[in-house]
């Protein structure tokens, strides 16, 4: 693929896709989260919203040492990020279809952070072993 490692494309789109559901999705959820009852949201309060977000996104960076630690003792990256990506998938499908019910809801926030927690350093460090680091040229 115009002369980079042919892992790089699909690696590419993992981390494309994993950053527009992390980052891209966190204003929708807490205006989701926000939003009443009546107009289609979970109708939480402010605080509630605060707290529930605060966990989430702090959940994604602290799961990324374990998601690590595991690729690195005992699945290698390659199916670490296979098996994570798949985590992350049933938490977006956990979401869309079992949001109306509270287990539903923080059972997907929860699967999508162990998903995007453990792809984020294994995605960086796999695009760096694509490359031939002595000569600086590619594999």
């Amino acid at each position: 693929f115009l002369g980079h490692p042919a892992g790089l494309s699909t690696l590419f789109f993992t981390e494309m896709w994993e950053r527009l559901s992390y980052y891209g999705a966190r204003t929708f959820l807490g205006i989701y989260m926000v939003t009443p009852v009546a107009l289609g949201g979970r109708g939480m309060s402010d605080v509630a919203m605060g707290i529930t977000m605060a966990l989430y996104l702090s959940s994604v960076y602290l799961l990324s040492l374990p998601g690590g630690w595991i690729a690195d003792r005992y699945f290698g990256k390659y199916h670490t990020i296979l098996w994570l990506s798949l985590v992350y998938c049933a938490g977006h499908a956990c979401l869309a279809l079992f949001d109306e019910e509270p287990r539903g809801f923080y059972a997907g926030l929860l699967l999508i952070a162990i998903g995007s927690g453990g792809i984020k350093p294994l995605v960086a460090s796999f695009v760096g072993d694509q490359f031939d680091q002595s000569s600086h040229s590619l594999l």
